[in-house]
């Protein structure tokens, strides 16, 4: 959903400087060069939004959208210019985005009219949003931010688009298979209904969890086994990759039908 369509929806308005700064934001982000991190991702959090907010019909006065939209809009923009390829930086990123993502907001703050309270929280909410945090978010705003950014995770078409950006799975170096890997493996299947801060967020995470382990693993599937009439899109290196990577999603499956 565009941010167009998102205030029209919810027939909602914010200042126009605060639409300029999304706007700014987005363009940005359609020139992202990591395919997980681009204006898609921000499209598909304005989606999670809306459906956020009609599902609780007192929340939608409690939030103050100049500072959510602005700070969804802007919360990649420093991811956006990075293609993590190796562990280190795929930790380093996830360790440092919400700092570098706040200096790269409060630079484009200082020359725009906003006012200082609300690049205050925009600030806030952005920092707040990497993934290891000591202190809890204190505000609304960066609580929802967390939340949409989170349920990302659980996207495949988000893992889709990226791997056509690459040109098709035959494309994709063995080591990103392997990062992916590690990744899934020791953080994403880690992750539990305690790490979102609203009930509804803690709803969908489960919904979409189960979805998107079904998806891929069907997915990986079709890789590993092609149809017997057409030739293995992947070398055995790779295909033993996905394997074990599938057999991982299995084994997450499993255990969540046995906790349902």
């Amino acid at each position: 959903m565009t941010l167009t369509a998102f205030l029209f929806k919810n027939r909602l308005r914010i200042s126009p400087a605060s639409l300029s700064a999304c706007e700014y934001a987005l363009r940005n982000m359609h020139r992202s060069l990591d395919p997980l991190h681009n204006h898609l991702h921000i499209y598909s959090m304005l989606e999670s939004l809306h459906s956020f907010i009609n599902a609780d019909p007192n929340i939608k006065s409690q939030i103050d959208f100049d500072v959510l939209l602005v700070a969804i809009c802007w919360h990649d923009v420093w991811k956006s210019g990075k293609n993590p390829r190796h562990k280190r930086a795929i930790i380093f990123h996830n360790l440092a985005e919400g700092l570098a993502a706040m200096r790269l907001f409060s630079r484009y703050a200082k020359i725009h009219p906003l006012p200082k309270v609300q690049v205050k929280k925009i600030n806030y909410a952005i920092r707040k949003h990497s993934a290891v945090q000591i202190l809890p978010k204190r505000t609304l705003e960066a609580r929802i931010l967390k939340d949409l950014d989170a349920l990302e995770m659980w996207s495949f078409s988000r893992i889709a688009n990226a791997v056509k950006h690459n040109g098709g799975v035959k494309n994709i170096p063995y080591k990103l298979f392997l990062l992916f890997s590690w990744y899934f493996s020791f953080w994403q299947l880690r992750r539990t209904t305690n790490n979102y801060y609203l009930d509804w967020s803690k709803n969908e995470f489960l919904i979409r969890r189960r979805r998107f382990l079904i998806q891929l693993s069907a997915f990986l599937d079709q890789l590993i086994h092609p149809h017997p009439n057409t030739s293995s899109l992947l070398r055995d290196k790779k295909s033993n990759q996905l394997s074990i990577t599938r057999k991982i999603i299995l084994k997450g499956l499993s255990s969540i039908n046995s906790t349902t």
